[in-house]
Parts: C-alpha cells; sequence; structure tokens
C-alpha cells in the first residue's frame, strides 16, 4: 500500500469519474498573526494491490518540528478489487479541515496508512507582513 501524493490545497474536487481537481496546492501557508488557522483541503491518494483489498485506516497528522501534533484525521476506507486486466486500485482522500499553526516555522504533515508512515510533506508557516499605511497625508 503506498501513499502516491499527500498535498495541502485551497480546494479540490473529486468528479463521478474518480478524477480529482486540485486547486492552489501550497507548501507556505501565510497567516496575518500567529497563531494562525486556514481552512485548507488535505489530498492524498492511496494506491493499493490486489493483495490489499479491503478496509484500511488512513491517519494524516500536521506536526511541527518538535513534534507537537495540532491537527489530526482519521478515516477508514477500502480498497476496492481492481479493474479486470489491473494490478492496483486506488482512494482519493479529500479532507477539509482548519489547520492551526502556533507559531511560525516548518511543519510537516505525515500521512499512516494501517499506523505505518507511508508519505511525508513539508509546509512552511509564515507571517504576511503588514500592509501599508495608506492614509493620505
Amino acid at each position: 500500500m503506498t501513499v502516491d501524493y499527500l498535498v495541502v490545497a485551497e480546494t479540490a474536487l473529486l468528479d463521478v469519474s474518480g478524477c480529482v481537481s486540485i486547486i492552489r496546492i501550497g507548501h507556505t501557508m501565510q497567516v496575518h498573526e500567529f497563531p494562525g488557522t486556514q481552512v485548507l483541503t488535505v489530498v492524498a491518494q492511496v494506491t493499493g494491490a490486489r493483495t490489499e483489498v479491503g478496509g484500511h485506516q488512513l491517519s494524516i497528522r500536521l506536526l511541527d518540528e518538535q513534534n507537537v501534533e495540532h491537527w489530526e484525521c482519521a478515516s477508514g476506507f477500502e480498497i476496492p478489487e481492481p479493474k479486470s486486466g489491473h494490478f492496483y486500485a486506488g482512494f482519493c482522500a479529500l479532507i477539509r479541515g482548519q489547520l492551526t499553526f502556533p507559531h511560525e516555522g516548518p511543519y510537516r504533515l505525515e500521512a499512516r496508512v494501517d499506523g505505518k508512515l507511508e508519505r511525508v510533506t513539508k509546509v512552511l508557516a509564515i507571517q504576511l507582513p503588514d500592509a501599508p499605511d495608506s492614509a493620505p497625508a
């Protein structure tokens, strides 16, 4: 079982044919002040072989450099029987959530399937500069 990709985006959509459209993938989270929050979509594509058909558990966590967890989402999913002539089948998770960044600096998203670490994505939280004073003199 593998997590093919794990990204943070503004939003994502999954159509009826199973194609995912991801809008504005980002690795830098910009907030006005710390602690800061952003409502984002975490997208994870999981692929399993014929031998992995059935129920599994996906867990995604946001951690900082000190391994402090700031967000977690866990969900059960099913790897279906692959189509005839195919060896693999997939599952795509679109998780919309409010991610909290208590301080500036590097963070990471960890994706675990059935407790095994499968993918890590690095993100960076930064503070937006103050807007220039636009009052007329």
